[in-house]
């Protein structure tokens, strides 16, 4: 049941790798966070022991696979420290020095086992090493060091992760850190039980071993494995997920952006995309989506340059004489105007020559700003707003650019 569990762990964990492998170098969290996975990955995998067996074999020296591990194990602690050390809002003081002597013990943890490696006697083919030679002092001592800092590691990196846990309102955010954190928390456990192996193996103790010692040490890990894979897909889900948004919002706000820049063309910031290809284009989505608010918004300014005093006016009376919610008044009343103008300039009228203020007012970032272009985007396409501007006396728009 427990290696059975192990393997799905492990599986799962490879299949989030894969995927995140592309934005390893987009951020430091992402970095730290991807670093994290591979190594707890990697570890996993040398762990078991078809692939033990391989890597042995293959470089020839007993054991170094179990040396891999560790160090990627290791590893694996130090970009957990700096995944939370990315993710954290607010330091308490003196953190960072912590940290960084945090990085300094691990480095000097491996080094040291490293050097204990070479001194511990090693049989190739033969069973783990640490868990043969217990009781030998170099061999005790390289699996308490490697226990000891593991264990320190994850019971820093559980106690930063509940603490930003309890800060975050980002539903994705808080279950991948609940689960990250139990996982940890099972794997102090699992820590504890090694130790425990270890230490009364160096008194000369033989009570914790066998069958039963084996499945406890492997469920535990192989729980807090499958615990830090679940997190990690729902770090993946909320990742996608905000790239799933960009790319309906992106798409969403296409027919308002194709009106647009056919009155003001200017706007356009590089090639004009078809509505095909921007349909099968997946990448860069924050980068399209900055685009297109940007190129929106100045053919905003522009097209409303192009209605007069008096078509705003006229307009103002016709979108009071409905009775709208308040929320409602200005995106209507922007999309009016937007559909003036553009009418205004397509036919050949000169603009004011002194621009209008909006009636909508502009976001304070890109989510806010790309949710008001969504409002008026669903209103521009309304029948309302048609009827509006259709219904606007003849003079009003013959003479919309009249200048005041």
């Amino acid at each position: 049941m427990a290696t059975d569990l192990e393997f799905c762990a492990i599986v799962l964990l490879w299949a989030i790798c894969v995927y995140r492998l592309p934005y390893m170098l987009r951020s430091p969290q992402q970095g730290a966070f991807t670093l994290m996975l591979l190594a707890v990955t990697a570890s996993a995998t040398i762990n078991e022991h078809p692939v033990t067996t391989v890597i042995d074999r293959i470089t020839g020296v007993a054991d170094v696979s179990v040396l891999l591990k560790n160090l990627l194990g290791l590893l694996a602690a130090m970009a957990a420290l700096r995944f939370a050390d990315a993710i954290a809002v607010d330091e308490e003081p003196g953190e960072r020095r912590r940290r960084i002597g945090g990085y300094v013990a691990m480095a000097a943890a491996m080094i040291a086992m490293i050097a204990l490696f070479t001194i511990i006697p090693r049989q190739q083919g033969g069973p783990d090493f640490v868990d043969a030679q217990a009781a030998n002092p170099a061999a005790g001592a390289y699996g308490v060091i490697f226990q000891l800092c593991l264990g320190a590691t994850l019971v820093w990196v559980s106690r930063g992760y509940w603490r930003y846990w309890g800060n975050t309102r980002s539903g994705a955010l808080r279950t991948t850190l609940l689960l990250f954190s139990l996982g940890l928390a099972v794997g102090v456990l699992y820590v504890l039980n090694r130790l425990v192996f270890l230490l009364s193996h160096l008194l000369g103790s033989r009570l914790i071993q066998g069958p039963g010692y084996v499945a406890v040490s492997t469920t535990l890990f192989a729980s807090a494995l499958l615990l830090i894979g679940v997190g990690s897909v729902a770090y993946v889900f909320r990742a996608g997920g905000h790239q799933l948004g960009r790319y309906l919002s992106l798409h969403r706000m296409y027919p308002l952006w194709h009106t647009l820049v056919q009155a003001a063309p200017e706007v356009v910031l590089g090639p004009t995309p078809t509505r095909t290809r921007d349909l099968l284009a997946v990448r860069g989505l924050r980068l399209r989506l900055y685009r297109r608010t940007i190129e929106i918004r100045d053919a905003q300014w522009i097209l409303r340059d192009h209605v007069s005093a008096r078509a705003r006016a006229d307009l103002r009376q016709a979108v009071t004489a409905l009775g709208l919610a308040d929320d409602l008044v200005p995106t209507v009343t922007e999309a009016c105007l937007l559909e003036i103008g553009r009418r205004a300039k397509l036919a050949g009228r000169p603009p004011n020559g002194a621009l209008a203020e909006t009636a909508f007012a502009t976001g304070v970032d890109l989510d806010s700003e790309v949710r008001d272009l969504l409002r008026i985007a669903r209103r521009s396409r309304s029948p309302m707003v048609a009827r509006l501007v259709d219904g606007l006396p003849t003079a009003t728009l013959r003479h919309a650019t009249q200048r005041e």
